[in-house]
């Protein structure tokens, strides 16, 4: 099976690179979807890619990601942001992964790590000065038409569609996303809460309810905004929350990450 990697990115070039280096000798194609660079960084990612695309800048990570998978030629999409890496104890696994016959999707473990403690995080047992949170997401899944990102930020893949059937598998990326300087942490929270919110009115669930409610409060603790919105999930979302913890860590994380319900084939693989 044929395995590309798809990244978007803007600029940062030392950071993509790293991420590219942690997989490259794992995967058979190298797809760059540039947002925007400046011309130093767009030659970088030039030079890395096996296949170079760019898309103007629209406020919408999703259609970004959807941009690169459209020009990927794998039987496989790996999906990787600008500020994340994959330890070769991952990687090397990649490819039994895709030899799986009887899914579509495979949740990956993208864990946070900050230098700094924030709201949801816990301190690193083995690395004092780093704090941790862990969030599943599906970030490698089948080449097919079906399978696309959905949001303007914090996108994600329909795990709730039948037609794709999903595997957990242990593997964890790093995403190290305090790392650049030139992005302050309160203006991409306040970035990525306005698109969230402009998400919310045309397309309002439970998911997007909850991860808003969790920027507002790290933004201004004891928001009323975020306060409603948690009542929203209390007393609307109920039943798919519940159903989400009933599949075992999943969305075991304050905000509920993941829109995964009873209904949803999920198995956990051994590989």
């Amino acid at each position: 099976m044929k395995l590309s990697v798809c990244m978007i990115v803007k600029d940062e070039a030392e950071l993509f690179t790293r991420a590219v280096d942690s997989v490259r000798q794992y995967v058979d194609e190298v797809v760059i979807c540039d947002t925007g660079s400046q011309p130093e960084a767009a030659q970088v990612a030039k030079q890395l890619a096996d296949v170079y695309c760019e898309f103007p800048w629209c406020d919408n990570f999703g259609a970004a990601y959807n941009c690169a998978i459209e020009h990927a030629t794998g039987d496989w999409i790996l999906v990787l942001d600008a500020d994340e890496l994959m330890h070769a104890r991952d990687s090397r696994r990649l490819r039994a992964l895709v030899e799986e016959p009887d899914c579509d999707a495979i949740m990956i473990n993208q864990r946070c790590v900050a230098r700094r403690p924030l709201p949801g995080y816990v301190r690193d047992t083995q690395y004092p000065m780093r704090w941790l949170l862990d969030n599943p997401f599906i970030r490698l899944f089948r080449n097919r038409p079906d399978i696309r990102f959905l949001g303007r930020v914090h996108c994600t893949i329909n795990e709730l569609d039948p037609n794709i059937r999903v595997k957990r598998s242990g593997i964890v990326i790093e995403n190290h996303t305090d790392e650049n300087p030139a992005r302050p942490p309160r203006d991409k929270i306040e970035y990525y809460l306005e698109l969230l919110e402009r998400d919310l009115k045309e397309r309002p669930c439970w998911r997007l309810y909850a991860l808003a409610a969790r920027l507002r409060e790290s933004l201004n603790p004891g928001d009323q905004i975020a306060a409603a919105y948690r009542r929203i999930l209390a007393t609307q979302f109920i039943d798919e929350i519940r159903s989400i913890k009933e599949l075992g860590g999943i969305g075991a994380i304050p905000y509920v990450e993941h829109g995964l319900s009873a209904t949803s084939t999920i198995q956990t693989m051994s590989v």
